[in-house]
């Protein structure tokens, strides 16, 4: 026919032998499936090697027939895990085993380890998860082939518990230098028993976490390590008064409250009779109070103060009494002489009155 060309290509795929589905057959890996995409069974698509390819179908949303969803273990029926797909339809994938042969390790789908187990016997995780040591259940430490319960606790050793917390060579007591001392550690320890002990003299208790003496002997001052010997702080921290155990006050002073001279800014050792040193007590004899004006107290100052007012007043009363007593006598004086001029002039005046002329 005028117009008409011939097409050429290949044949259309044969049909979908599932009932009712119009797809075409679908190949994989040049290998005709006798379904489409949908309803080829992944044991077709991808059979596991040294398998024969599954010529079962599957329904659409799952990913094996019906006979390949149940797990492979031997004398199991029980349906392989299965999980869904991301997606606008419902679609899903089976793991490869079923719950109870499947790794518990979320992530991992392998076979549980059946490591020192008796015929059919499966622990919790897979060959790679699982704590090496035979009797355990529990998943091994990332990087490690054992638990934390049965890995040696040094850092960074791979090596299995060999007692309590560590490895045959990491259970000898730690004390520095390292490796000077080949006892093992006490339980829950880093030293042998030797070293445990404190430090302090004649001591026999066992010393405070992370201390070099026991609860007792240990300053009580904050982050200080030192022995307090029979005192309640060591010697950097306790008064330096003989015989007293009490905590120095701040600063740099070595005396505590009791001890240490209450004027502003002294770090000396107060005297026996006040709450001064020598050099901050009144020098009064018996005084204890504070050094204010030229070596005395306010006390003391203000009567020294009173006494020189009271001398001075002693000294200008005795000055006027004696001013006093020689303007007396300078008055008699006075009067004696003007008494003996009368006298004359009176003698004078008889005698002139009788005198002929």
């Amino acid at each position: 026919m005028r117009g008409c060309q011939k097409v050429s290509g290949t044949p259309a795929r044969p049909g979908c032998n599932v009932p009712n589905c119009k797809l075409r057959r679908e190949s994989f890996d040049s290998v005709p499936s006798k379904y489409c995409k949908k309803h080829t069974c992944e044991h077709f698509s991808s059979p596991p090697p040294g398998k024969p390819r599954c010529d079962k179908w599957k329904e659409p949303w799952e990913s094996v027939c019906s006979h390949h969803v149940i797990c492979p273990i031997s004398n199991c029926n029980q349906a392989r895990l299965q999980f869904r797909l991301s997606g606008p339809e419902p679609k899903y994938r089976r793991g490869k085993f079923c719950y109870n042969h499947k790794c518990l390790l979320e992530e991992c789908g392998e076979l549980r380890s059946t490591l020192g187990q008796g015929p059919l016997q499966y622990r919790p995780y897979c060959n790679e998860h699982i704590c090496q040591d035979s009797a355990c259940p529990a998943m091994h430490v990332e990087g490690f082939n054992f638990c934390v319960n049965h890995k040696c606790e040094s850092w960074g050793c791979p090596a299995p518990r060999a007692s309590r917390r560590f490895c045959d060579n990491h259970n000898r007591c730690q004390w520095v230098p390292w490796g000077s001392c080949a006892l093992p550690k006490e339980e829950n320890q880093d030293f042998c028993s030797r070293h445990l002990q404190c430090e302090t003299q004649d001591c026999r208790l066992r010393k405070a976490p992370n201390l070099k003496h026991c609860v007792k002997h240990t300053c009580r001052e904050r982050d200080c390590k030192d022995s307090s010997g029979n005192y309640a702080y060591c010697i950097e921290h306790r008064c330096g008064h003989e015989g007293c155990g009490e905590h120095r006050t701040v600063g740099a002073t070595m005396f505590c409250a009791l001890h240490s001279c209450q004027s502003r800014g002294c770090k000396l050792l107060r005297t026996p009779r006040g709450l001064y040193c020598e050099t901050h007590t009144c020098i009064y004899s018996g005084c204890g109070n504070e050094k204010v004006i030229r070596e005395l107290c306010e006390f003391h100052f203000q009567e020294e103060c009173q006494e020189g007012v009271r001398a001075d007043h002693d000294e200008e009363r005795r000055r006027f009494e004696y001013e006093r007593e020689r303007g007396r006598n300078t008055i008699l004086a006075l009067e004696t002489e003007l008494r003996q001029r009368d006298q004359t002039i009176q003698q004078l005046r008889g005698r002139n009155a009788w005198v002929p002329y």
